[in-house]
């Protein structure tokens, strides 16, 4: 790969990931755009691409099956409940809010990889007041040390 191969590449991930985080495409689009780029411009062949898919197949599916469950647990509104419960547990303590997420991570970490409890638990974490993604790195750290 020639350097201006990979600064391409590193533009084009830069690019997709500011996508992400402005929400100004659908995450999905926004994935197959920086590929087919990639494509496009030939910094990868096709059935490489494919390939590195291909290779992969086992966590690609473990995400879309938590992303499944998780679509089917929403109307449910199980995770909006168990928010709201750690909210009230913690009554505006940040001690209280951390030990309430660890009587929750702990036990799902018993029974399911780590990224499959982040991806399940990150519709709990409560958007209550100040940043979330405190709680939610909380949420990543624990996740790795019970698992």
């Amino acid at each position: 790969m020639d350097n201006w191969q990979a600064i391409f590449a590193a533009a084009t991930f830069l690019g997709v990931t500011f996508l992400l985080i402005t929400e100004w495409v659908h995450m999905t689009i926004a994935a197959f755009l920086g590929a087919l780029l990639l494509v496009v411009i030939k910094i990868m062949t096709l059935e490489e691409a494919i390939g590195y898919i291909a290779r992969s197949y086992a966590t690609l599916g473990l995400f879309f099956g938590v992303m499944v469950m998780v679509r089917a647990f929403e109307p449910t509104r199980i995770f909006d409940y168990l928010g709201a419960q750690m909210v009230i547990f913690a009554r505006g303590k940040g001690s209280r809010l951390l030990l309430a997420i660890v009587g929750v991570t702990t036990p799902i970490c018993a029974f399911l990889p780590n990224a499959t409890t982040v991806m399940l638990l990150a519709p709990l974490i409560p958007p209550h007041g100040g940043d979330y993604r405190r709680r939610f790195c909380a949420v990543a750290h624990l996740d790795g040390v019970c698992g």
